[in-house]
């Protein structure tokens, strides 16, 4: 079984034992915080996954950094769970599945733009709000800049692209060509 699949049952296990949204909201940002350390930490990862150690020791290292972020008990039985099989390499995932599981209950589309130049807010604003028009969902928009792109933007939302750049448009010029010099 894949990784991305064991993710998304842990993840859908934590989020049917929530008793509401609001509950959720607060167990998705505490183990959000909770796998922000572990990938932050290559200390923790050696240290909670080292075979050598005792389930005990590695319990007494893990114990306080719960602590420290906060984790209240359902969040912190969870992890133990993955823990206890073995899978804390799965955290990272299992935590971005659960936050997808949150943005579909509410409604949300996550969406990602890369742009040759960096927008203004006025465009960010325009394209956000074209996006929630076509979808009909919220649309919260991640933006980055790659210059490669030469001009224009790429969206991506789910697994559809809409891929509006110059770079693009030359490379689908330069397939027309070849294509036209071959017939």
């Amino acid at each position: 079984m894949s990784t991305g699949v064991i993710a998304t049952r842990y993840a859908s296990g934590l989020a049917q034992a929530a008793a509401n949204a609001t509950e959720l909201d607060a167990w998705l940002g505490e183990v959000q915080r909770f796998a922000k350390a572990w990938r932050g930490s290559g200390l923790l990862r050696a240290v909670a996954t080292n075979p050598g150690l005792s389930q005990a020791r590695r319990e007494a290292v893990l114990e306080p950094v719960f602590a420290e972020l906060g984790l209240s008990a359902t969040p912190k039985r969870w992890l133990k769970l993955i823990w206890s099989r073995d899978r804390l390499g799965i955290v990272p995932d299992a935590v971005d599945a659960l936050g997808r599981l949150v943005d579909t209950r509410r409604g949300v589309l996550r969406a990602k733009a890369e742009f040759a130049v960096a927008p203004s807010p006025a465009q960010l604003k325009s394209l956000t709000e074209r996006l929630e028009k076509l979808t009909g969902k919220q649309v919260v928009l991640e933006d980055s800049e790659d210059a490669s792109l030469l001009a224009g933007f790429r969206v991506r939302i789910g697994s559809h692209l809409v891929d509006a750049s110059l770079k693009q448009a030359l490379s689908k010029m330069q397939r027309d060509l070849l294509a036209g010099l071959q017939h």
